[in-house]
């Protein structure tokens, strides 16, 4: 099974580049299901209210994330920035991503130039 773990949908209202104000998701499930995707984990466009984004991201699904939490050894790639911790949870009626260490493994950050 091959899941898209990170897929924007739906209308913002933070930025103003039509890849991010709207996408609209019947697109990207059609082009989803021709490369293989068998399921896609949506988050709402860049919003101001995330709750009210999420609601209208796609809905027709028939499940709207409410909180997703990651473990294991987790790391998120960024613009040449890495974050790696042993958990990391998304709200994403906030769109506030946490790293969560512990003492003998703790989070740890690194920006593009490895500081």
């Amino acid at each position: 099974m091959i899941i898209d773990s990170h897929c924007h949908a739906g209308k913002g209202d933070l930025m103003t580049a039509p890849w991010n104000t709207d996408a609209p998701i019947k697109p990207y499930l059609r082009r989803a299901q021709s490369a293989g995707i068998d399921k896609t984990i949506v988050f709402a466009a860049f919003h101001s209210d995330y709750a009210q984004a999420n609601a209208q991201a796609d809905p027709t699904a028939s499940l709207q994330l409410k909180w997703m939490t990651a473990t294991g050894n987790v790391s998120v790639t960024r613009a040449g920035s890495t974050l790696n911790a042993p958990r990391m949870d998304y709200d994403p009626a906030s769109g506030w991503m946490t790293a969560l260490g512990t003492d003998r493994v703790p989070a740890t950050y690194s920006d593009a130039e490895g500081v």
